[in-house]
């Protein structure tokens, strides 16, 4: 694989290239917005995050309470979710422990942007 291959494709170091996913934005502050993401499994909700440095971190953080996130190119999280009854259950499991709060209250949320896939042609 070359070495633009792996930038143009890869979300978290995933380097198993995947059709592209187009988000659209149905809860962000700019819209309408789309997303094209690679190297992600398909969800029916994403979520965008940036807890701009601190993002890894936080990454590391949210996986021990069941939160997978891929670390995007710009250094965001992208959190893909089943469903919003999914990903409004995991966020309050996530709020209701004190590692996590103590963690909220250290770093800066700079951007949330909720999405879903656009369906494409085959």
């Amino acid at each position: 694989m070359t070495r633009r291959a792996l930038i143009a494709g890869s979300m978290a170091g995933l380097c198993a290239p995947r059709r592209p996913l187009v988000l659209e934005a149905i809860a962000a502050e700019k819209m309408p917005h789309r997303l094209v993401v690679r190297g992600v499994a398909p969800s029916v909700v994403f979520e965008l995050r940036d807890y701009g440095s601190s993002s890894a971190s936080v990454a590391k953080v949210l996986q021990r309470y069941g939160i997978s996130a891929a670390v995007t190119d710009s250094g965001k999280l992208l959190i893909g979710f089943s469903s919003l009854e999914q990903r409004e259950k995991a966020w309050r499991l996530v709020d209701g422990n004190q590692d996590w709060a103590a963690l909220r209250d250290r770093v800066v949320l700079k951007e949330i942007s909720v999405y879903t896939p656009v369906l494409s042609r085959a």
